[in-house]
Protein backbone atom coordinates (compact mmCIF):
# COMPACT_ATOMS: atom_id res chain seq x y z
CA UNK A 1 0.00 0.00 0.00
CA UNK A 2 1.31 3.64 -1.02
CA UNK A 3 0.84 5.89 2.12
CA UNK A 4 0.11 9.56 1.79
CA UNK A 5 3.04 11.52 4.01
CA UNK A 6 2.12 15.35 5.11
CA UNK A 7 4.80 17.58 5.55
CA UNK A 8 4.77 21.18 6.82
CA UNK A 9 6.10 23.45 4.05
CA UNK A 10 7.18 26.48 6.05
CA UNK A 11 7.45 28.27 9.50
CA UNK A 12 4.98 30.36 10.80
CA UNK A 13 4.83 33.75 8.29
CA UNK A 14 7.75 35.73 10.19
CA UNK A 15 7.09 39.07 10.41
CA UNK A 16 7.74 41.11 14.33
CA UNK A 17 9.31 44.07 13.18
CA UNK A 18 13.07 44.35 13.93
CA UNK A 19 14.16 46.68 16.93
CA UNK A 20 15.53 50.21 15.59
CA UNK A 21 18.86 49.81 14.09
CA UNK A 22 21.06 53.25 15.02
CA UNK A 23 23.09 52.89 11.93
CA UNK A 24 21.03 53.25 9.24
CA UNK A 25 17.05 54.73 10.13
CA UNK A 26 16.72 54.94 5.85
CA UNK A 27 16.94 50.77 6.16
CA UNK A 28 14.83 50.34 9.14
CA UNK A 29 11.94 52.23 7.30
CA UNK A 30 12.77 50.06 4.43
CA UNK A 31 12.49 46.58 6.08
CA UNK A 32 9.57 47.57 8.39
CA UNK A 33 7.52 48.63 4.93
CA UNK A 34 8.85 45.32 3.71
CA UNK A 35 8.26 43.12 6.71
CA UNK A 36 4.08 44.77 6.16
CA UNK A 37 3.82 44.11 2.99
CA UNK A 38 5.08 40.46 3.40
CA UNK A 39 2.35 39.98 5.75
CA UNK A 40 -0.26 41.07 2.81
CA UNK A 41 1.23 38.84 0.69
CA UNK A 42 3.25 41.26 -1.70
CA UNK A 43 6.26 39.62 -2.02
CA UNK A 44 7.06 41.20 -4.96
CA UNK A 45 6.80 44.23 -3.46
CA UNK A 46 8.18 43.58 -0.39
CA UNK A 47 11.28 41.95 -2.07
CA UNK A 48 12.25 45.70 -4.23
CA UNK A 49 12.36 46.79 -0.15
CA UNK A 50 14.14 44.22 0.89
CA UNK A 51 16.53 44.61 -2.01
CA UNK A 52 17.03 47.90 -0.96
CA UNK A 53 17.84 47.35 2.52
CA UNK A 54 20.54 45.24 1.76
CA UNK A 55 22.10 47.11 -1.13
CA UNK A 56 21.89 50.05 1.96
CA UNK A 57 23.73 47.90 5.01
CA UNK A 58 24.14 44.17 3.69
CA UNK A 59 24.70 43.07 7.53
CA UNK A 60 20.99 44.69 8.62
CA UNK A 61 19.54 42.05 10.84
CA UNK A 62 16.82 39.61 9.54
CA UNK A 63 16.69 41.39 5.95
CA UNK A 64 18.31 37.88 4.34
CA UNK A 65 15.55 35.64 6.11
CA UNK A 66 12.53 37.76 5.05
CA UNK A 67 14.07 38.34 1.64
CA UNK A 68 14.87 34.30 1.43
CA UNK A 69 11.18 34.01 2.79
CA UNK A 70 9.74 35.94 -0.02
CA UNK A 71 11.83 34.38 -2.70
CA UNK A 72 10.74 31.00 -1.35
CA UNK A 73 6.97 31.86 -1.20
CA UNK A 74 7.65 32.81 -5.61
CA UNK A 75 9.29 29.74 -6.14
CA UNK A 76 12.16 31.11 -6.85
CA UNK A 77 14.82 28.39 -5.58
CA UNK A 78 17.99 29.18 -6.48
CA UNK A 79 17.59 32.80 -4.79
CA UNK A 80 15.63 31.78 -1.52
CA UNK A 81 18.40 29.28 -0.95
CA UNK A 82 21.16 32.21 -1.84
CA UNK A 83 19.40 34.21 0.92
CA UNK A 84 18.74 31.59 3.42
CA UNK A 85 22.24 30.86 3.38
CA UNK A 86 23.55 34.24 3.91
CA UNK A 87 20.75 34.94 6.56
CA UNK A 88 22.15 31.55 7.90
CA UNK A 89 26.31 33.35 7.58
CA UNK A 90 24.84 36.76 9.47
CA UNK A 91 23.28 34.65 12.17
CA UNK A 92 24.34 31.19 13.08
CA UNK A 93 21.08 30.75 15.38
CA UNK A 94 18.36 31.19 12.99
CA UNK A 95 17.03 27.88 13.07
CA UNK A 96 14.06 29.01 10.78
CA UNK A 97 16.59 29.65 8.31
CA UNK A 98 17.76 25.94 8.59
CA UNK A 99 14.50 24.18 8.81
CA UNK A 100 13.21 26.31 5.16
CA UNK A 101 16.68 25.28 3.67
CA UNK A 102 15.95 21.66 4.74
CA UNK A 103 12.65 22.39 2.82
CA UNK A 104 14.14 23.50 -0.30
CA UNK A 105 16.30 20.13 -0.32
CA UNK A 106 13.56 18.31 0.35
CA UNK A 107 12.20 19.61 -2.56
CA UNK A 108 7.86 20.02 -1.81
CA UNK A 109 6.86 21.00 -5.04
CA UNK A 110 4.66 18.07 -4.70
CA UNK A 111 3.92 16.66 -1.36
CA UNK A 112 1.37 14.94 -2.62
CA UNK A 113 3.32 12.54 -5.09
CA UNK A 114 4.78 9.28 -3.41
CA UNK A 115 5.41 6.83 -6.03
CA UNK A 116 9.05 9.14 -7.04
CA UNK A 117 11.85 9.84 -5.11
CA UNK A 118 12.30 14.06 -5.05
CA UNK A 119 15.52 15.85 -3.01
CA UNK A 120 18.19 15.77 -1.56
CA UNK A 121 16.64 13.60 1.71
CA UNK A 122 19.61 13.23 3.37
CA UNK A 123 21.04 16.95 2.79
CA UNK A 124 17.72 17.86 4.13
CA UNK A 125 17.80 15.83 7.39
CA UNK A 126 21.36 17.62 7.93
CA UNK A 127 19.83 20.98 7.82
CA UNK A 128 17.00 19.67 9.65
CA UNK A 129 18.87 18.54 12.57
CA UNK A 130 20.66 21.80 12.92
CA UNK A 131 17.26 23.46 13.30
CA UNK A 132 16.66 21.31 16.23
CA UNK A 133 19.88 21.36 17.60
CA UNK A 134 18.99 25.16 18.30
CA UNK A 135 15.72 24.94 19.35
CA UNK A 136 14.60 21.57 20.30
CA UNK A 137 10.98 21.81 20.91
CA UNK A 138 10.72 22.76 16.29
CA UNK A 139 7.85 20.28 15.92
CA UNK A 140 7.69 20.81 12.47
CA UNK A 141 11.35 20.38 11.53
CA UNK A 142 11.04 17.01 13.67
CA UNK A 143 7.86 16.05 11.69
CA UNK A 144 9.74 17.05 7.88
CA UNK A 145 12.93 15.00 8.93
CA UNK A 146 10.68 11.97 9.89
CA UNK A 147 9.32 12.12 6.24
CA UNK A 148 12.82 12.43 4.58
CA UNK A 149 13.15 9.23 6.64
CA UNK A 150 10.66 7.25 5.35
CA UNK A 151 10.90 8.11 1.53
CA UNK A 152 14.88 6.67 2.82
CA UNK A 153 12.87 3.46 3.87
CA UNK A 154 14.04 4.18 7.78
CA UNK A 155 10.87 3.64 9.15
CA UNK A 156 11.91 3.26 12.93
CA UNK A 157 14.00 6.25 12.62
CA UNK A 158 10.86 8.24 11.01
CA UNK A 159 8.42 7.26 13.74
CA UNK A 160 10.83 8.39 16.17
CA UNK A 161 11.13 11.81 14.22
CA UNK A 162 7.23 11.75 14.31
CA UNK A 163 6.40 10.58 17.71
CA UNK A 164 8.69 13.62 18.62
CA UNK A 165 6.87 16.34 16.17
CA UNK A 166 3.71 15.46 18.73
CA UNK A 167 5.83 15.30 22.00
CA UNK A 168 6.29 19.37 21.10
CA UNK A 169 3.40 19.92 19.60
CA UNK A 170 0.33 17.39 20.51
CA UNK A 171 -1.68 19.77 17.79
CA UNK A 172 0.12 18.75 14.51
CA UNK A 173 -1.83 16.85 12.60
CA UNK A 174 0.27 16.09 10.07
CA UNK A 175 2.23 13.92 12.33
CA UNK A 176 -0.10 11.70 13.91
CA UNK A 177 -1.05 10.93 10.52
CA UNK A 178 2.47 10.35 9.53
CA UNK A 179 3.29 8.48 12.90
CA UNK A 180 0.51 5.84 11.59
CA UNK A 181 2.20 5.42 8.27
CA UNK A 182 5.07 4.54 10.26
CA UNK A 183 3.71 2.15 12.82
CA UNK A 184 1.45 0.49 8.89
CA UNK A 185 4.93 -0.31 7.62
CA UNK A 186 5.77 -1.57 10.52
CA UNK A 187 3.64 -3.98 11.13
CA UNK A 188 1.83 -2.00 13.85
CA UNK A 189 -1.61 -1.87 12.53
CA UNK A 190 -3.44 -1.33 15.96
CA UNK A 191 -0.79 1.98 17.01
CA UNK A 192 -1.47 2.72 13.42
CA UNK A 193 -5.31 3.08 13.41
CA UNK A 194 -5.16 4.99 17.26
CA UNK A 195 -2.76 7.61 15.20
CA UNK A 196 -4.71 8.00 11.94
CA UNK A 197 -8.13 8.46 14.50
CA UNK A 198 -6.23 11.31 16.20
CA UNK A 199 -5.48 12.72 12.95
CA UNK A 200 -9.32 12.87 12.11
CA UNK A 201 -10.15 14.28 15.46
CA UNK A 202 -7.92 17.15 14.99
CA UNK A 203 -9.29 17.73 11.29
CA UNK A 204 -12.27 15.42 10.53
CA UNK A 205 -11.87 16.87 6.48
CA UNK A 206 -8.68 15.66 5.86
CA UNK A 207 -10.06 12.39 3.23
CA UNK A 208 -6.22 11.31 3.44
CA UNK A 209 -6.41 10.71 7.16
CA UNK A 210 -9.67 8.40 6.36
CA UNK A 211 -8.32 6.75 3.34
CA UNK A 212 -5.55 5.37 5.30
CA UNK A 213 -7.38 4.30 8.32
CA UNK A 214 -9.95 2.30 6.06
CA UNK A 215 -7.17 0.73 4.16
CA UNK A 216 -5.23 -0.43 7.46
CA UNK A 217 -8.23 -2.36 8.81
CA UNK A 218 -8.83 -3.93 5.22
CA UNK A 219 -4.89 -4.74 5.33
CA UNK A 220 -5.86 -6.02 8.92
CA UNK A 221 -8.52 -8.47 7.85
CA UNK A 222 -6.78 -9.81 4.92
CA UNK A 223 -3.82 -10.94 6.43
CA UNK A 224 -4.97 -12.20 10.14
CA UNK A 225 -7.48 -14.45 10.34
CA UNK A 226 -9.77 -14.36 13.58
CA UNK A 227 -8.30 -16.01 16.71
CA UNK A 228 -8.71 -15.43 20.57
CA UNK A 229 -5.14 -13.33 20.65
CA UNK A 230 -6.38 -10.46 18.02
CA UNK A 231 -10.22 -10.46 19.39
CA UNK A 232 -9.15 -7.18 20.56
CA UNK A 233 -7.79 -5.99 17.43
CA UNK A 234 -10.82 -7.60 15.28
CA UNK A 235 -12.66 -5.38 18.05
CA UNK A 236 -11.15 -2.45 17.12
CA UNK A 237 -11.76 -2.94 13.30
CA UNK A 238 -15.21 -3.16 14.09
CA UNK A 239 -15.54 -0.02 15.98
CA UNK A 240 -13.61 1.59 13.04
CA UNK A 241 -16.33 0.53 10.63
CA UNK A 242 -18.50 2.51 13.01
CA UNK A 243 -16.65 5.31 12.60
CA UNK A 244 -16.57 5.27 8.96
CA UNK A 245 -20.08 4.60 9.38
CA UNK A 246 -19.95 1.67 7.57
CA UNK A 247 -22.76 -0.56 9.89
CA UNK A 248 -23.02 -3.23 7.34
CA UNK A 249 -19.02 -4.41 7.68
CA UNK A 250 -19.38 -3.66 11.57
CA UNK A 251 -22.41 -5.76 11.96
CA UNK A 252 -20.20 -8.63 10.22
CA UNK A 253 -17.15 -8.08 12.27
CA UNK A 254 -18.94 -8.11 15.47
CA UNK A 255 -20.87 -11.56 14.41
CA UNK A 256 -17.92 -12.95 13.73
CA UNK A 257 -16.05 -12.29 17.30
CA UNK A 258 -19.50 -13.65 18.94
CA UNK A 259 -19.55 -16.49 16.35
CA UNK A 260 -15.77 -17.26 17.72
CA UNK A 261 -16.29 -16.59 21.42
CA UNK A 262 -20.03 -16.38 22.54
CA UNK A 263 -18.94 -14.79 25.89
CA UNK A 264 -17.21 -11.89 24.57
CA UNK A 265 -19.14 -9.13 25.90
CA UNK A 266 -17.82 -6.21 24.18
CA UNK A 267 -18.64 -7.54 21.02
CA UNK A 268 -22.11 -7.98 22.27
CA UNK A 269 -22.20 -4.84 23.54
CA UNK A 270 -21.08 -2.92 20.30
CA UNK A 271 -23.09 -5.44 17.78
CA UNK A 272 -26.40 -3.80 19.80
CA UNK A 273 -24.93 -0.16 19.88
CA UNK A 274 -24.72 -0.58 15.71
CA UNK A 275 -28.27 -2.15 15.40
CA UNK A 276 -29.69 0.83 17.66
CA UNK A 277 -27.68 3.76 15.20
CA UNK A 278 -29.31 1.37 12.67
CA UNK A 279 -32.46 1.51 14.63
CA UNK A 280 -32.98 -1.88 13.40
CA UNK A 281 -36.37 -2.78 15.38
CA UNK A 282 -38.94 -3.40 13.01
CA UNK A 283 -37.54 -6.74 11.72
CA UNK A 284 -37.02 -7.88 15.67
CA UNK A 285 -40.16 -6.99 16.54
CA UNK A 286 -41.94 -8.35 13.79
CA UNK A 287 -40.16 -11.26 14.24
CA UNK A 288 -42.43 -12.20 17.68
CA UNK A 289 -45.79 -11.00 15.69
CA UNK A 290 -46.86 -14.58 14.67
CA UNK A 291 -46.45 -16.70 17.60
CA UNK A 292 -46.14 -19.95 15.68
CA UNK A 293 -43.31 -18.61 13.45
CA UNK A 294 -41.81 -17.28 16.76
CA UNK A 295 -41.79 -20.95 18.51
CA UNK A 296 -40.87 -22.34 14.89
CA UNK A 297 -37.31 -20.55 14.86
CA UNK A 298 -36.09 -19.26 17.78
CA UNK A 299 -33.43 -21.14 19.70
CA UNK A 300 -32.87 -18.99 22.49
CA UNK A 301 -33.95 -15.84 24.20
CA UNK A 302 -31.58 -14.07 26.85
CA UNK A 303 -31.17 -10.24 28.07
CA UNK A 304 -27.46 -9.56 27.95
CA UNK A 305 -26.68 -6.26 30.72
CA UNK A 306 -23.94 -3.91 30.81
CA UNK A 307 -21.82 -1.86 32.95
CA UNK A 308 -21.38 1.27 31.04
CA UNK A 309 -23.72 3.02 32.74
CA UNK A 310 -26.67 5.83 32.83
CA UNK A 311 -26.03 6.67 29.48
CA UNK A 312 -25.81 3.67 27.68
CA UNK A 313 -28.92 1.04 27.15
CA UNK A 314 -30.21 -0.65 29.99
CA UNK A 315 -29.81 -3.86 28.38
CA UNK A 316 -29.91 -5.32 25.36
CA UNK A 317 -32.57 -8.35 23.73
CA UNK A 318 -30.71 -11.30 22.05
CA UNK A 319 -32.33 -13.76 19.79
CA UNK A 320 -31.07 -16.60 18.38
CA UNK A 321 -32.16 -19.08 15.34
CA UNK A 322 -30.73 -21.99 14.23
CA UNK A 323 -29.11 -19.42 11.02
CA UNK A 324 -28.51 -15.91 12.78
CA UNK A 325 -28.56 -13.99 15.96
CA UNK A 326 -30.10 -10.29 16.20
CA UNK A 327 -29.56 -7.83 19.02
CA UNK A 328 -31.81 -4.64 19.67
CA UNK A 329 -31.16 -2.36 23.22
CA UNK A 330 -34.14 -2.40 25.68
CA UNK A 331 -35.48 0.63 24.27
CA UNK A 332 -35.71 -0.83 21.06
CA UNK A 333 -38.91 -3.45 21.37
CA UNK A 334 -42.14 -1.93 21.52
CA UNK A 335 -44.16 -1.99 25.08
CA UNK A 336 -45.87 -5.21 24.67
CA UNK A 337 -42.43 -7.00 24.18
CA UNK A 338 -41.64 -8.78 27.20
CA UNK A 339 -45.60 -9.84 27.49
CA UNK A 340 -45.49 -11.59 24.30
CA UNK A 341 -42.59 -13.45 24.86
CA UNK A 342 -43.62 -14.29 28.23
CA UNK A 343 -46.31 -16.40 27.07
CA UNK A 344 -43.51 -18.93 25.43
CA UNK A 345 -43.49 -21.87 26.95
CA UNK A 346 -41.00 -22.61 30.02
CA UNK A 347 -40.24 -18.44 30.08
CA UNK A 348 -38.03 -17.84 33.02
CA UNK A 349 -39.25 -14.62 34.69
CA UNK A 350 -36.67 -15.26 37.67
CA UNK A 351 -33.75 -14.68 34.68
CA UNK A 352 -35.65 -11.29 33.88
CA UNK A 353 -36.11 -9.94 37.56
CA UNK A 354 -32.16 -10.94 37.93
CA UNK A 355 -31.37 -9.05 34.66
CA UNK A 356 -33.11 -5.93 35.73
CA UNK A 357 -30.79 -5.66 38.52
CA UNK A 358 -27.63 -6.61 37.77
CA UNK A 359 -24.97 -3.70 36.84
CA UNK A 360 -22.36 -6.11 35.32
CA UNK A 361 -21.60 -7.68 32.01
CA UNK A 362 -23.63 -10.85 31.72
CA UNK A 363 -25.97 -13.03 29.62
CA UNK A 364 -29.22 -14.26 31.46
CA UNK A 365 -31.16 -16.99 28.92
CA UNK A 366 -34.65 -16.09 29.69
CA UNK A 367 -35.78 -19.04 27.59
CA UNK A 368 -34.72 -22.17 25.56
CA UNK A 369 -36.24 -24.23 22.96
CA UNK A 370 -36.64 -27.82 24.22
CA UNK A 371 -34.85 -30.31 21.67
CA UNK A 372 -36.02 -32.99 24.19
Amino acid sequence: MSKKYIIEKRANVPGQKMPENKKNHTAQELFNKGITLLQEGKYNEAINDFEKVTGLDPDFNGVWFHLGFCYDNLYHDEKAVECYEKAIKADPKNHEAYYNLGNKYLDISDPFIDDEEYGDYPKAIEYYKKAIEIEPDFSFAWNNMGFCYSKLNEHGKALECHLKAIECDPANQSAWKNTGNDYYFLGNHLEAIEHYEKAIELDPKDNMSWICLRTTVESYKSKHMLNNENKEMWLRIGNVYVTLTEYGKAVECFKELIEHDKSFFKAWHQLGYVYHLLNDHKKFISFFENPEKMLEHTVEISIITTSRGPLYPDFFWLLESNSSITIVPSEGPDENFLSRVQKMPGFDNDAVIKAATSSTDDIFVCWKKNTG
